[in-house]
């Protein structure tokens, strides 16, 4: 927002135009969109918009870093965290009870990938989930993960939400 505001970028637009940009930025990473926001259409759908184009964008940039090689993996993108091999029973719960994994109980790398899956839950658009699907997000980020009977439980359980949510989402 600070960026957006002090180039001048939006100069251009309406006050309500930049409001709603500015606003839109401002929810991008929150956990959830404020509920304010349901009063203004335009707002809400631009500020999904932009919470569906970050989540694509950064499961693109780690995915490729994971297709690297573990060689070559960027240990910021999984916040310098230890890389042990349990996860979080707080993030699997969230997992498997269709909800976003929380910043707060992650542990370790394999937490910081469960909650990246976890975004599933939080896309707004059918198109986004069609991305998902055909970028093969969940599986090049699963493959990462230990091979534990827990892990493949929330596997299957990603897998079926994800299926579910493209025939749901389909245009007829």
């Amino acid at each position: 927002m600070k960026i957006l505001k002090k180039s001048g970028i939006l100069s251009h637009l309406s006050p309500e135009e930049s409001d709603i940009i500015l606003k839109a930025v401002e929810y991008h990473n929150l956990m959830e969109i404020p509920e304010a926001a349901s009063n203004f259409p335009e707002l809400l759908f631009y500020s999904k918009l932009i919470r569906d184009a970050d989540k694509l964008d950064i499961l693109r940039i780690i995915c490729e870093d994971y297709e690297e090689g573990e060689e070559f993996q960027n240990p910021a993108l999984e916040l310098y965290l230890p890389d042990t091999p349990e996860c979080s029973e707080a993030v699997i719960e969230d997992l498997m009870n269709n909800r976003m994994a929380k910043i707060r109980d992650v542990r370790n790398r394999n937490d910081v990938k469960l909650l990246r899956l976890s975004w599933v839950f939080d896309i707004n658009f059918p198109k986004t989930f069609v991305l998902f699907k055909e970028k093969s997000y969940l599986e090049i980020i699963m493959s990462s993960l230990p091979k534990t009977d827990e892990i493949q439980k929330v596997r299957r359980h990603l897998e079926a939400y994800l299926e579910k949510q493209l025939l749901k989402k389909q245009p007829c």
